[in-house]
């Protein structure tokens, strides 16, 4: 494929972007790449690899000396547009020093040009990056579909810190529902909402926690005027701010008439 010339983006695997001010070497690269099994794009202009940058772009793979704007810069430049892209320079200009402004400012990997082996490495090491950005990129699509329901939903949401014993987040719907104003439910230990069958939900909720699993209970929850609330409650584990807690989900029983 010729420099610059349009191609339909593998989405599964993620493109690969190379950023070279020489056309030959860029070019070069990018078809080292695809014949490894990469689906490769290049651009001789540091400006236009980032114009060019998108949701499927995995990782870019640069030089590190070129016009107006080095490797190291593009990437600063990048981290501030993008995330979840991985970057990996590959230059044919190595130094002690370029390789610790390199480690320092956060590239997945450092590579020097050279013999054609040096392609099987980049190939590996580009093909690493790429997976972790789909990872990350993933994880990131996950955290704002939960956001989107948490905030949405009917039902009230609450994040637990069972170890601790206290609410860590709901949604306004759980607030609306305890009538607290968000900063007031936020931190209160759970007794106060559980009060009845404290000790039983708490020993609940921590076995939970600790299998792994999901389960429902019917529980007596209390406003912050003391109206008692009878609720469905399904819980289950969830990694929240990269610690364990418990989503609980509530549903108010209809009253007894």
């Amino acid at each position: 494929m010729a420099l610059g010339e349009e191609r339909v983006p593998d989405g599964d695997r993620g493109t690969v972007l190379v950023v070279d001010d020489e056309p030959d070497v860029a070019e070069t690269t990018m078809l080292m790449l695809e014949d490894r099994g990469l689906d490769a794009v290049a651009e001789t202009s540091p400006e236009a690899a980032l114009d060019r940058v998108d949701e499927t772009v995995g990782c870019v793979v640069s030089d590190y000396q070129m016009p107006r704007m080095d490797g190291l810069e593009l990437l600063d430049a990048m981290e501030r547009e993008h995330e979840a892209v991985g970057f990996v320079l590959f230059t044919g200009r190595g130094s002690e020093r370029i390789a610790s402004r390199a480690i320092e400012a956060g590239v997945d990997d450092y590579l020097q040009k050279g013999k054609v082996e040096q392609y099987d490495r980049l190939a590996n090491s580009v093909s690493r990056v790429v997976e972790r950005a789909r990872a990350e990129r993933a994880l990131a699509k996950r955290r704002k579909q939960f956001e989107a329901v948490f905030e949405q939903a009917f039902d009230g949401i609450f994040i637990l810190d069972v170890a601790d014993a206290v609410i860590v987040d709901a949604n306004p719907r759980a607030c609306e529902l305890l009538d607290y104003p968000y900063d007031e439910l936020v931190g209160r230990p759970i007794s106060e909402v559980h009060p009845e069958d404290y000790e039983e939900y708490l020993a609940r909720a921590r076995e939970l926690v600790d299998a792994d699993g999901r389960g429902r209970v019917e529980s007596v929850c209390y406003t912050r005027t003391d109206d008692v609330i009878r609720s469905d409650i399904t819980a289950a584990p969830i990694e929240y701010d990269g610690r364990e807690f418990l989503v609980t989900v509530m549903r108010p029983l209809p009253s007894d008439s």
